[in-house]
């Protein structure tokens, strides 16, 4: 068994995400689209040495080490607060999603694993 990194697990996300999207489902689609980005911000912590246990630690952290003070793209650190703001709604709202909400979040999923991919690159 091969090591996986934080960045494949947010390719992988960014994928299932869209194959969820594909066949209707838009709240699954808003949280694997949100975790895409997130483990995108792991990975970018991770080769920082930055280690946060929660959501929102992360969120705060990828904003500060690798936004601010590391160059990532600011697009995607408000990126992920979007989506961080929108997988809550999915999930734990009763709200209306609609496939319009689904596709943004893929879309906003991939500025941020696109952006860490682009930054790690450099690093």
């Amino acid at each position: 068994m091969t090591d996986r990194t934080w960045q494949d697990r947010a390719h992988e996300d960014l994928r299932v995400a869209q194959l969820l999207h594909d066949v209707g489902h838009a709240e699954a689609t808003i949280s694997r689209a949100y975790y895409a980005a997130f483990y995108a911000a792991k990975a970018a912590l991770d080769r920082l040495g930055q280690q946060r246990e929660t959501h929102a630690g992360v969120i705060s952290a990828f904003g500060r080490f690798a936004v601010k003070e590391g160059g990532a793209d600011p697009a995607a650190g408000r990126a992920l607060r979007r989506l961080f703001d929108s997988r809550n709604r999915a999930d734990y709202d009763l709200v209306s999603v609609s496939n319009d909400d689904a596709l943004a979040s893929i879309d906003r999923a991939k500025i941020v694993v696109d952006a860490v991919d682009a930054w790690l690159a450099k690093r």
